[in-house]
């Protein structure tokens, strides 16, 4: 396989020839996201209402499963046009939508809302084993203590991000697999994509990581930037630095979430690619 540098050097320009494409996608699926959910949620809040509250816990966890299926049926069709557009291939936002008429995701689908529900309730549990949710007042006292609850925040964050990675790196491979072999599906797919990720671990995550540095060193800096600012002055920023960072952040984020996006099914191919040459040598 090619050295890291040399395959970054070629990923950066399929990257660079296709960046608006694949920020407009990303950004469509977040916002397709966001209003489904905004919507659904107050579907939820009147459902709840009518339903007896012996029923509604069990109602509730439905419901996250289903947003959470939501997500990854959308996320799909975006892994699928990214892929597409990494292949030279004809591409276009109807393969978005890809999700709702390829049943053969569902199991996959199911599977990973299992996963990042695992990674929401391991983000949440340093809050619910320390502090008192038992009653109403408890609740706001909660909520209204600001520097609590972003010290929380930053935890479910640190936690969420470190147990996503375990769980789904392995798993990186799954769509683009489902999409290219029809008849490996669910379980399987999963269990390939373990197997086709396994002997090439740290090389996988090494390539990433090099494709990446820059903006996780941006975005590691305007966090450092701004706890120092905040423990030397105990005040935060003021208006006009906080969303000037705030910005740079979201920028970094987005073009690290992009690249990594594309980087998944250009080292996908590239194992591919060896794989076949192996078989033709034989």
């Amino acid at each position: 396989m090619q050295s890291i540098k040399s395959m970054s050097e070629e990923l950066n320009e399929k990257f660079m020839a296709n960046v608006g494409k694949i920020i407009f996608a990303l950004g469509l699926v977040v916002l397709m996201y966001s209003s489904c959910y905004f919507l659904l949620m107050g579907v939820y809040a009147f459902l709840i209402a009518l339903i007896p509250g012996v029923f509604s816990q069990f109602f509730s966890f439905c419901f996250m499963f289903f947003l959470y299926a939501m997500f990854f049926v959308l996320h799909y069709g975006a892994m699928i046009l990214i892929t597409r557009l990494e292949r030279n291939m004809p591409s276009s936002i109807g393969y978005l939508f890809l999700g709702f008429r390829h049943r053969r995701t569902s199991g996959a689908v199911w599977i990973f809302s299992g996963l990042i529900f695992i990674c929401i309730t391991l983000a949440a549990l340093p809050m619910f084993l320390n502090e008192d949710f038992t009653s109403l007042e408890a609740i706001q006292k909660f909520f209204t203590n600001m520097d609590l609850v972003q010290k929380y925040l930053y935890y479910a964050i640190l936690i969420f991000a470190a147990s996503f990675c375990v769980l789904f790196f392995m798993f990186s491979f799954v769509w683009i697999i489902i999409y290219d072999l029809p008849d490996v599906v669910g379980i399987k797919a999963c269990i390939r994509s373990f197997k086709m990720i396994k002997p090439r671990l740290f090389h996988y995550l090494g390539f990433l990581i090099y494709v990446n540095w820059k903006s996780i060193l941006f975005v590691l800096g305007i966090d450092a930037v701004k706890a120092l600012l905040y423990f030397f002055t105990k005040k935060g920023l003021n208006s006009f630095l906080g969303y000037l960072f705030g910005f740079l952040g979201f920028v970094a984020v987005l073009l690290l979430f992009a690249k990594t996006s594309i980087a998944i099914p250009y080292y996908y191919d590239k194992i591919s690619e060896r794989n076949d040459e192996s078989s033709n040598t034989k």
